[in-house]
């Protein structure tokens, strides 16, 4: 199957988060994430957890979590691409300017973290890389399809070389991996259904759009730095989902995109084109 050329990448606005797709006969178009089309479920314990709190204290822990979560994120996926996380408290930095700057020449790319409790989520992200010693195939993979127009990007697709059943990962319980293709999500608060669907999705636009990636396709793993797990890697779990449950996953998530499909027809994004640099002289105007 001749593969399109097409070029696509990330438009966020606010809380909505859609992609700008350019297709070879030069037409553009928009199409939702697959987390936009997932936010069609309601949610009750979160609309008890507002209710106890109030909306602007949970607002304002809600942002705080997400902020958290998209630090620990860009510092593992700098990690992933060979680069390099420092912990440097601003109130006892650890390194001095002449320190960064000779990381920063050695490792070229160089995340800084500020506390202690993110450096230690991504220190557990370090420790399951170098127990299961994957292959880093793709970070931040953008995948998309034109039947169902959606887009989502993968965290981190990985590749093993061989069967693996390897220890102190989860606990007590021993990781069984089959060797080929696995697809990871970084998550770092609870586990809603919808981070299955979220999986079952990307895996089918991942094998879609790549052919030669559906034979040694395997499943998907939720890489959880939020667990309650005590021994292994502590506060961390890998979450296993084979291409077999993400199959029946994947028919969950296509009956919730259509509610979604069906409340939202003919949406857009509210903003096409917003500014990331703004000066009194228009023509500056990026």
């Amino acid at each position: 199957m001749s593969e399109k050329k097409v070029e696509i990448k990330q438009v966020s606005y606010f809380d909505e988060h859609w992609y700008k797709i350019f297709l070879d006969d030069d037409k553009e178009d928009f199409y939702p994430s697959t987390t936009t089309k997932l936010s069609v479920i309601d949610k009750p314990g979160l609309l008890r957890w507002y209710s106890s709190l109030g909306e602007r204290e949970a607002r304002k822990r809600m942002n705080e979590a997400a902020d958290r979560g998209s630090r620990i994120h860009h510092a593992a996926q700098t990690m992933a691409q060979g680069g390099c996380v420092v912990f440097n408290d601003l109130k006892h930095p650890v390194y001095d300017g002449e320190e960064m700057f000779n990381l920063k020449k050695k490792y070229h790319d160089l995340y800084v973290l500020e506390h202690q409790d993110e450096m230690l989520d991504v220190w557990k992200i370090k420790q399951f890389f170098s127990i299961v010693k994957p292959i880093i195939l793709g970070c931040e993979t953008i995948v998309y399809t034109t039947k169902y127009r959606e887009a989502g990007t993968i965290d981190l697709v990985i590749k093993l070389k061989e069967d693996g059943v390897f220890e102190g990962i989860n606990g007590k319980d021993k990781l069984e991996l089959s060797k080929g293709i696995w697809i990871c999500d970084y998550k770092t608060g609870n586990i809603y259904d919808e981070a299955r669907m979220q999986l079952a999705s990307y895996g089918y636009m991942l094998t879609e759009r790549h052919e030669d990636t559906k034979k040694d396709f395997q499943g998907a793993l939720i890489l959880h730095t939020g667990s309650k797990t005590r021994t292994g890697i502590p506060g961390f779990s890998a979450v296993k989902i084979t291409k077999e449950e993400l199959a029946e996953d994947w028919k969950d998530y296509r009956h919730t995109a259509a509610m979604w499909e069906r409340k939202n027809k003919n949406a857009m994004p509210r903003m096409l084109d917003f500014p990331s640099l703004l000066t009194l002289d228009n023509k500056e105007d990026k």
